[in-house]
């Protein structure tokens, strides 16, 4: 899929940049992640972080050395490949996504829990607006 051309978006200096990345590496590092997957739990273990449990702690040197091997750009397939999303360069994509516990009832106007007719039918009017490239649930239905 094509998607958009568009420039960047820079709303933080540098500094501020650095500033998250450090707190970052730092909240990796102390607090750590919930890992459930024993296979991912390996793979972390193997490649030098602190697995307790299900808490993995990576230590800054490994986030560090991942960030000098991941692509800078990527391929997020979609069930056909038409529908592909290429991320990285100056491509912009439009999408859904949230997690809303209520919707707003088209009918009466008024707040009610979401449900899974909210899913069935934001993907139907998703998949016909062309400038909308990917879907994710809108709400969390209820009940």
């Amino acid at each position: 899929m094509e998607g958009l051309v568009g420039g960047h978006y820079k709303p933080l200096t540098e500094e501020q940049i650095q500033i998250i990345h450090q707190t970052s590496l730092r909240v990796l590092d102390e607090v750590g992640v919930k890992v459930e997957l024993e296979e991912v739990l390996k793979i972390f273990k193997n490649h030098g972080a602190k697995v307790d449990g299900t808490i993995v702690r990576i230590p800054p040197s490994l986030v560090e050395q991942a960030l000098q091997i991941v692509p800078h750009e990527f391929v997020m397939a979609g069930r056909e490949e038409k529908h592909d999303l290429y991320l990285g360069g100056k491509r912009v994509y439009l999408g859904t996504g949230g997690a809303a516990l209520t919707v707003l009832d088209l009918e009466t106007g008024e707040a009610r829990p979401g449900g899974l007719q909210d899913i069935a039918l934001l993907a139907r009017l998703v998949d016909a607006l062309e400038n909308v490239h990917f879907y994710l649930r809108p709400c969390i239905p209820q009940g």
